[in-house]
């Protein structure tokens, strides 16, 4: 049943989706801030195998000058290495570097990509609630034109001339602030793209569909969530921090070749030593321990803290859902301004109550469009997982 109400979800949300597809795609394809985010994994991953490597071989060449046996000559070449264990707890430790730069920068595209459909929401929103104002603005500036005629003709009054004016001034004003709102969202747009050209046309919200149960999304994001994986792959690499932390007790082997020239005299023969860690691994075992108990409990923290906003987000949806309903049915039977405008034609109302029914009713519709902005926000921000 939660497959079939997940089916039914996405198939609602997809279209919404597929519009701004392209403007994703230009993003994840041109954001600076993911590309540096790319090479610095890269190079992270490249840092962890490096530490992994074998220590460089050391090789010196010497030369005394002496009498009366005369000049020596020594050759030695040595090289140093870790006990075996050691390489294969940090050859597993630098695997779970490498899962862990992964999924911090999935964890980085996720967020930059919801920024960018939140956007793209953004600016539906304001295109719709511009759509509201342009047509306040020009129904307040023919209203001002017909009551300077009347006054012109001796049938209405200063007063009335004088709010039509002011009113076709606000919402003349509110219109171009609209416009400069929008251009502001297409810059933040034009920023996530890193300068690359976005085209984006839509100016209608689709139809809104229901959410899934939220115990099988929970179990999603603790499973596919970039963000909790990147943490648990940072607790699972301060654990093996730790182990390496222990292993690095341990004495370093060295093996080498020795060669030492006196005259005539050769000696050729091996070199063997041991290295006691006695005072560079100094508190290396509690730090990398204290380290392991920190990404433990900021593991569990980001779990709690996704759980919780998941839920505050379902919540707020529901609500949001709910005022939607009801502004709905409150705008369908609503006078609109077309009927408040024969009234005042008709004698009717004043231009007082014209003016304020007019307020009234752009208020019920700019609000049912904040709502609807909100709803998708919240559904684009629970789905965030399928970006």
């Amino acid at each position: 049943m939660k497959k079939i109400a997940l089916f039914l979800l996405l198939a609602a949300v997809l279209p919404v989706r597929g519009q701004i597809q392209a403007v994703l795609r230009v993003v994840e394809a041109h954001n600076a801030g993911l590309s540096a985010a790319r090479h610095s994994a890269e190079a992270g991953k490249m840092e962890a195998k490096t530490a992994n490597n074998l220590s460089d071989p050391e090789i010196t060449y010497d030369y005394l000058w002496g009498s009366p046996s005369g000049n020596m000559q020594e050759v030695n070449a040595t090289q140093s290495f870790d006990f075996p264990s050691m390489y294969a707890r940090r050859g597993q430790l630098s695997d779970t570097l490498a899962r862990q730069y992964d999924a911090e920068w999935n964890a980085l595209r996720t967020s930059t990509l919801l920024e960018a459909q939140t956007t793209c929401i953004e600016i539906v929103a304001l295109r719709m609630e511009q759509q509201v104002l342009e047509r306040t603005a020009r129904n307040d500036s023919l209203l001002a034109a017909a009551y300077s005629k009347k006054l012109d003709a001796g049938d209405g009054t200063m007063p009335e001339l004088n709010r039509a004016r002011i009113a076709a001034a606000r919402s003349s004003r509110e219109a171009r602030l609209g416009l400069s709102r929008i251009a502001a969202q297409y810059a933040v747009l034009s920023r996530l793209a890193s300068g690359a050209p976005v085209s984006f046309a839509d100016r209608e919200f689709t139809p809104a569909a229901p959410l899934p149960p939220i115990e099988g999304m929970l179990a999603r994001y603790n499973r596919a969530d970039p963000s909790i994986a990147a943490m648990e792959s940072r607790f699972e690499a301060a654990r093996l921090q730790s182990k390496v932390a222990k292993a690095s007790s341990l004495p370093k082997l060295l093996v080498g070749y020795r060669g030492e020239f006196s005259g005539p005299e050769k000696l050729n023969g091996i070199k063997a030593g041991i290295s006691v860690p006695i005072f560079a691994n100094k508190s290396n075992v509690k730090r990398a321990q204290a380290n392991e108990l920190a990404a433990m409990n900021e593991s569990r923290d980001l779990k709690i803290t996704i759980g919780a906003r998941l839920q505050q987000l379902y919540d707020y949806a529901a609500a949001t859902m709910d005022c939607i309903d009801a502004h709905r049915g409150i705008v369908s039977t609503a006078s609109n301004t077309e009927m408040l405008s024969r009234a005042l034609e008709a004698g009717q109302i004043s231009l007082l109550e014209y003016l304020d029914g007019v307020a009234s009713y752009n208020e019920l519709e700019l609000s049912l469009i904040g709502l609807e902005k909100e709803y998708r926000l919240c559904v684009a921000e629970i789905l965030k997982l399928d970006l």
